[in-house]
């Protein structure tokens, strides 16, 4: 849970490397998921790598009020 809304990240990950990723909860964004879901595809499973990914990002339209550290350390767990 973040102090923006409750996000659940199901990651699907294969030798390493991210197959799919999906984002339930009740955050509010004004982009639809989707493409955020895409952008991980065939990303390798580091926090590192994840940080890179998101680096230009534009990951505030997605997720109002988020912390971009905060989520990629999330997503790296």
């Amino acid at each position: 849970r973040f102090p923006w809304g409750k996000v659940e990240a199901l990651l699907d990950v294969k030798k390493g490397l991210i197959g799919q990723v999906r984002f339930f909860g009740d955050f509010f964004g004004l982009e639809s998921r989707e493409a955020l879901e895409r952008m991980f595809t065939g990303c390798p499973y580091r926090a590192d790598d994840i940080k890179k990914r998101l680096a230009d990002f534009p990951l505030e339209e997605y997720f109002r009020g988020v912390d971009r550290e905060e989520f990629c350390e999330f997503l790296a767990m």
